[in-house]
């Protein structure tokens, strides 16, 4: 559970999209992350509820790291195992995107 003190330091009063990485073990925090960064006024870009079916995946994922201001990832023991998070954490390297973990 993510209590309110967590992310006070991120409550910002203007709108920026953030990307969150993770593994698909991590999807109710991921998840739960997603529900309180839009409370505080975020544009979050998460898989599940932003990539629709027939979608070319790396495109969009790419496309979406680029609209993004930062990129969240999660860590975790899958994650560490994650190609896609390893793919998606060099790619927005690349881009010059602040990375959060």
């Amino acid at each position: 559970m993510i209590n309110e003190n967590q992310l006070s330091p991120v409550c910002l009063s203007y709108t920026h999209q953030v990307f969150i990485s993770y593994s698909h073990v991590d999807i109710p925090f991921a998840t739960q992350l997603k529900d309180e960064l839009e409370r505080c006024g975020y544009i979050v870009w998460l898989d599940i509820t932003s990539l629709p079916g027939g979608d070319i995946w790396l495109e969009k994922i790419s496309q979406a790291i680029d609209e993004s201001f930062a990129v969240i990832s999660i860590i975790s023991k899958d994650a560490h195992e994650s190609r896609w998070m390893r793919r998606e954490y060099l790619y927005a390297d690349e881009q010059g995107i602040p990375l959060r973990r």
